[in-house]
């Protein structure tokens, strides 16, 4: 990799503000001073440093945010605050947001300039879970809930896929516990005394404002919002709202594997279960069903 391309990415400055500090000979590559910025180095195992303070450079970078309310989900908004404003003290440069929550919606969102990856994560062929906690207008009946994971029309030409409905309550297993845990974080205010009932709605797409559009469809309104996971990734239940943190080698790994089978996705049919009745395909009820058993 060029010298120049590797401080630029570094966020050290631009091409043109390291060329200059190389002609000022303070950068130097494994102790040797360097005055051409267009140098080659290994950026695998090259220690490059500028006056004396190595450089730390990552091909990519990965955070996990926890939107707040009112900042928009892109790199530009004119006058808006965005997610990347957020991340300004990074001085990460390239970085996009995976996917978008509405400017009202709070939670889980990873910012990242690995392209590959969000191509992967937002693929429709993926079919990638998210998972949001929703507070709504009005209580919501088992008819209703049902129909919402066997899909409505929100008027578009399909209509939406399965998706997995269900109320929280405590049950052993740590996802669930975890799922306690960020549900007891939803924000208070004068919004929430609208909350009639609070539901877990988890997708395997991603529609424009579609868990609104989805509870418009059986009658009901979305009230407060927030996604708590995606595909195998959780939000940090230590994240404040506005607060970020880089992902960690776990973190990626769990990203990483968070596809699912469509072929799994149409088989499905609702079971009940001590949350109540969720949708899901015959493999993950016998998965269900042997982790119960290994509790019991």
């Amino acid at each position: 990799m060029r010298l120049d391309k590797y401080l630029a990415t570094a966020g050290v400055g631009s091409r043109k503000e390291v060329k200059i500090l190389c002609r000022k000979q303070r950068v130097a590559v494994n102790g040797e001073i360097v005055r051409d910025s267009d140098a080659d180095i290994d950026e695998n195992n090259d220690i490059v440093t500028v006056d004396g303070v190595k450089v730390s450079w990552k091909a990519h970078h990965y955070y996990m945010l926890c939107k707040p309310a009112g900042v928009v989900s892109s790199t530009r908004e004119g006058a808006s605050t965005t997610v990347i404003d957020l991340v300004a003290d990074e001085n990460v440069k390239g970085l996009s947001p995976v996917g978008r929550l509405d400017k009202d919606t709070t939670g889980l969102l990873i910012l990242t300039d690995d392209g590959p990856l969000i191509h992967e994560l937002l693929s429709p062929k993926k079919h990638v879970e998210k998972e949001y906690i929703a507070g709504i207008k009005d209580r919501i009946s088992d008819a209703d809930m049902k129909r919402l994971e066997e899909g409505v029309d929100i008027g578009d030409e399909e209509p939406t896929l399965p998706a997995k409905v269900f109320r929280l309550q405590k049950v052993g297993t740590a996802a669930f516990l975890q799922r306690e845990r960020i549900s007891a974080q939803m924000p208070a205010g004068e919004s929430t005394e609208r909350v009639a009932d609070e539901i877990h709605i988890v997708l395997h797409e991603g529609r424009f404002h579609q868990v609104k559009r989805m509870l418009e469809a059986v009658g009901n309104e979305v009230v407060t919002l927030k996604r708590i996971r995606m595909g195998n990734l959780w939000l940090d239940e230590n994240l404040g709202e506005g607060e970020y943190r880089e992902l960690t080698d776990d973190d990626l790994k769990l990203l990483k594997g968070s596809g699912s089978d469509m072929d799994d996705l149409t088989d499905r049919q609702v079971y009940e279960t001590p949350i109540g009745p969720v949708c899901m395909s015959k493999r993950e009820y016998a998965d269900y069903l042997e982790e119960k058993a290994m509790r019991n």
